[in-house]
C-alpha cells in the first residue's frame, strides 16, 4: 500500500502495516492484561476493592482526557515522537505498578499510564487510515480490528501461561 502526502488531521504516516498493526496490538494487549492483573494484584497487596475500581477508572478516564491533547502534541513533536514516547511512558508506568504498595502513588502512576494508552489509539488509527489507499480504507480499518481482537484474546492466555 502507498501511503498519501498526509493522513487525517494531518497526520503523516511514516510506518508501514506491520508496525501499526504491532503497536495496535501492544496497546489493546497492555489494557487488557492491566485490567485483568490490577484485581489480581489488588487482592495479593491487600488493596480494597474500591481502591482497584479508583485506579481503573483513573487511567481510564486519563486515557479519554488525553485525546485533547493529541493534535498539539502531534504538532509540536511529529506523529513518530508521540507514538513512542506515549508507549514507552505507558511501558514504564506500567512495570511501575508493581513496585508501589501506596494507593496514592498508583493512582499517580494511573495518570500517565492513562496518558500513552490514550494516545496510541487515535494515532494508529489514523496511520491505518492513512496508509490505505482510499479505495481499501474499510478493509484494513477491519484488518487492524481484528488484528486488535485476535491480540485481545491471544495475549491474555499468553500472559496467563507465563504468570
Amino acid at each position: 500500500m502507498t501511503a498519501p502526502a498526509s493522513g487525517p488531521e494531518g497526520l503523516q504516516p511514516v510506518h508501514d502495516e506491520d508496525e501499526e498493526m504491532s503497536a495496535g496490538l501492544m496497546k489493546v494487549s497492555a489494557i487488557d492484561v492491566f485490567t485483568v492483573y490490577l484485581p489480581v494484584f489488588g487482592l495479593e497487596r491487600g488493596l480494597y476493592a474500591g481502591a482497584v475500581s479508583l485506579l481503573l477508572v483513573v487511567r481510564a478516564l486519563t486515557s479519554l482526557v488525553s485525546r485533547v491533547l493529541l493534535e498539539p502534541m502531534v504538532n509540536r513533536f511529529g506523529v513518530n515522537r508521540v507514538l513512542t514516547g506515549t508507549i514507552a511512558i505507558a511501558v514504564v508506568s506500567m512495570g511501575a505498578v508493581r513496585l508501589i504498595g501506596w494507593i496514592p502513588l498508583l493512582v499517580a502512576v494511573m495518570v500517565p499510564f492513562g496518558l500513552g494508552l490514550g494516545l496510541a489509539q487515535p494515532i494508529t488509527m489514523a496511520w491505518v487510515a492513512a496508509i490505505a489507499p482510499a479505495s481499501r480504507r474499510g478493509s484494513a480499518m477491519s484488518l487492524r480490528r481484528t488484528g486488535n481482537r485476535l491480540g485481545q484474546t491471544v495475549m491474555p492466555v499468553l500472559a496467563g501461561s507465563v504468570a
